[in-house]
């Protein structure tokens, strides 16, 4: 059986109790004791501090060997400078006793060894004194380092878990799962319920939950983990001390004690506040449309299931469809189309009863359900949605809202839904070919005002450079036709700067590389809605076009000489006399001589020379537009 340090200690006692062996056979004996004893060592050394017995656990904990240590000055050897004058009254002390085999109180020491560490030990001194002999003594010293070391890695372990549990963000309990209290906890869970730890302790679990169910849930639960069954992972509603519920998931696992008396379990909990948002606001995007709010398409099939099943009411069915989105999207930006998206589901939803089912289906399609309805009651519903529409768009002139509607009623109860919802579609597709006209027509001037509003079009601009083409109209001989067109090109071939950003459009400094391209954009936008309007559609090839340059440099197809339209190099040379002799914010004004003679030297690079010699002699000497022109050869 293996021998604990007092055990060893007491036999030191036991052998310097005795004075004087018996005989040599049994000194030989105690010194063999001494030399054998494991982990204890034992210095035996004169009252003048030099070493005459030094056991093999003294090499072992100090480092020097006996052959080192004998002879030598125990207090030189392995008593630190602090401890020196108490080891000299020691000596004094030895020298004068008269009684021996005492054991002096022990005491934990930082001593010297070899290699200039410390070692920690528990030392106790004796003094031997024989008959006609100088007294002797012996220092019997336990190694404690290591357990001191062990000691400190507890401590280190202690207190790194109580820092652990201290950052974590769950609050950690230790539960009596009999008796369903607090017995400790962390920081976190003081944070989380807004208790003190004191208060937290003792409390009944029960008080922590937000329902009796709960609490008695959780109660089974940690009984379960308790008798082995592991591992338990639930969710519950809490409270907070200021009456605050709050979700969580909590986790149960059993912790042995063999000498607690009571069952105990460790409960991590969870604030799951957050989650609980971004799930329920999942839940909600997974059967509503995020832009206006409604319910999409996969929430409406569902109530159309719900509906068909019971089979108990005569629904009917509206389809409303937003006219020109793509347009505006194309042109003013997504930005202007979502406004229009959720304006039409705020009109759509001040029209209809708080339980008929609207739904965003489309893109720019929305779609009513109504349980119980008849032809007079959508017809009445229409012509509200008619009103609130009219009423949006004298409040909302800049952007105005047209929608096309249809609808269809059931004869009967439980009638298919699919059938109703074509014919609303079919009803709703022949009031949209009614509306297409006329929405362009409106969608077009709101276009144009826009582009007035952000001052793209200078005060007079289009006024000037209309007379201007028209006397070169004149001047070539331009049929009256395609002189009609031109004035329209005259007023609608920047249109597509609508959607390009103002701050763009009016920079000063040089425009980089990715903003003269975005920049140029604005021809393919404008040629778009050139094309879906109608009444621009006869020049959206213009429009398109009308930035090519003779040398093939322009864009945005690098055409040159006659591959681009007559129109276009007309269109070219008298903006940019225009242009250069009206100013702009950005630009100063200049004389038209000095425009003319910048045309000039831009001939054949960037204007047809034809049209230039053409232009320039429209202007008298002095740089004044002549009254009236002979015609010339039309081209």
């Amino acid at each position: 059986m293996e021998r604990n340090n007092d055990q060893e200690i007491a036999e030191v006692r036991n052998m310097s109790e005795r004075n004087r062996p018996a005989n040599a056979a049994e000194e030989a004996v105690c010194w063999h004791l001494l030399n054998s004893l494991p982990g204890v060592a034992v210095q035996g050394y004169r009252t003048d501090g030099t070493i005459f017995f030094w056991n093999p656990a003294s090499e072992e904990t100090y480092g020097y060997s006996a052959k080192e240590a004998l002879g030598r000055n125990l207090g030189d050897l392995i008593i630190p400078s602090e401890l020196r004058s108490a080891f000299e009254q020691g000596l004094q002390a030895g020298a004068q006793a008269v009684v021996s085999g005492e054991l002096a109180p022990g005491g934990e020491y930082l001593l010297l060894h070899k290699n200039g560490k410390r070692v920690r030990v528990n030392s106790f001194h004796a003094v031997v004194c024989r008959e006609g002999e100088d007294p002797v003594l012996f220092c019997i010293d336990v190694d404690l380092s290591q357990r001191w070391r062990m000691e400190a890695e507890l401590r280190e372990s202690r207190d790194l878990l109580k820092m652990t549990l201290a950052s974590l963000a769950e609050a950690i309990f230790v539960v009596d799962a009999s008796r369903r209290v607090v017995l400790d906890c962390n920081p976190a869970a003081e944070k989380m319920f807004g208790y003190s730890r004191d208060e937290l302790i003792g409390r009944d679990v029960a008080r922590l939950h937000g329902s009796k169910e709960a609490s008695k849930r959780f109660g089974a639960e940690a009984q379960r983990a308790f008798e082995g069954y592991g591992y338990f992972e639930t969710r519950s509603w809490m409270v907070r001390k200021n009456g605050e519920s709050f979700p969580t998931e909590h986790f149960v696992r059993p912790i042995a004690f063999p000498a607690a008396g009571s069952s105990r379990v460790v409960c991590v909990i969870r604030d799951i506040t957050e989650r609980t948002a971004v799930e329920e606001k999942l839940r909600f995007l997974s059967l509503h449309d995020p832009l206006t709010g409604l319910p999409n398409r996969n929430c409406f099939e569902e109530v159309v299931k719900r509906v068909e099943t019971a089979g108990d009411s005569r629904p009917g069915i509206m389809v409303l469809d937003v006219d020109g989105l793509k347009l505006i999207n194309d042109t003013l930006g997504h930005e202007a189309g979502d406004i229009l998206l959720r304006a039409a589901g705020e009109v759509i939803c001040s029209c209809f009863r708080d339980g008929d089912h609207i739904a965003r289906i489309g893109g720019d399609e929305f779609i009513v359900l109504l349980q119980q309805a008849d032809e007079s009651l959508l017809e009445r519903t229409l012509d509200q949605v008619r009103e609130a529409l009219a009423e949006y768009n004298r409040s909302h002139p800049q952007l105005p809202l047209s929608l096309s509607c249809g609808y269809a009623v059931s004869q009967e109860a439980g009638g298919s839904l699919q059938e109703l919802r074509k014919k609303a579609d079919n009803n709703m597709y022949r009031e949209k070919l009614l509306h297409n006209s006329n929405a362009r027509g409106v969608l077009l001037q709101t276009l144009r005002r826009t582009l007035e509003e952000r001052d793209f079009f200078e005060s007079g601009h289009a006024q000037r450079l209309g007379v201007l083409v028209e006397a070169l109209a004149a001047r070539i001989g331009l049929e009256k036709a395609r002189t009609a067109k031109m004035r329209l090109l005259v007023q609608f071939h920047d249109l597509g700067k609508v959607g390009i950003e103002s701050a763009l459009l009016l920079k000063q400094e040089p425009l980089s590389p990715g903003e003269k391209e975005e920049m140029q954009r604005h021809c393919e936008i404008g040629h778009r809605i050139a094309l879906a309007s109608g009444d621009l559609a006869p020049i959206a090839e213009w429009i398109l076009k009308h930035h090519e340059w003779w040398n093939g440099g322009g864009y945005p197809f690098g055409l040159r000489g006659e591959e681009i339209p007559l129109e276009c190099r007309l269109l070219a040379v008298a903006e940019a006399y225009e242009v250069m002799t009206g100013g702009r914010p950005y630009r100063q004004a200049v004389s038209p001589l000095d425009a003319l003679a910048e045309i000039r030297r831009c001939s054949g690079e960037q204007f047809d020379p034809w049209v230039v010699e053409t232009f320039v002699g429209l202007f008298d000497e002095t740089g004044a537009l002549r009254r009236r022109e002979e015609k010339g050869e039309p081209r």
